[in-house]
């Protein structure tokens, strides 16, 4: 029994660190995208 609590342990371990992982990355995109987005906005206004 005990074996598995633990390997319920690092499991969720495991999960944190995955989620971790996958909001620090979306949230990098997330800034590249808003980034390249403003972008885009600021060159139409010079073409206007």
């Amino acid at each position: 029994m005990k074996k598995l609590f633990s390997g319920f342990d690092s499991l969720s371990a495991l999960a944190d660190t995955m989620k971790n992982f996958l909001t620090e990355q979306s949230r990098k995109a997330l800034i590249i995208l808003a980034k390249s987005f403003y972008g885009r906005i600021k060159c139409v206004k010079n073409v206007m």
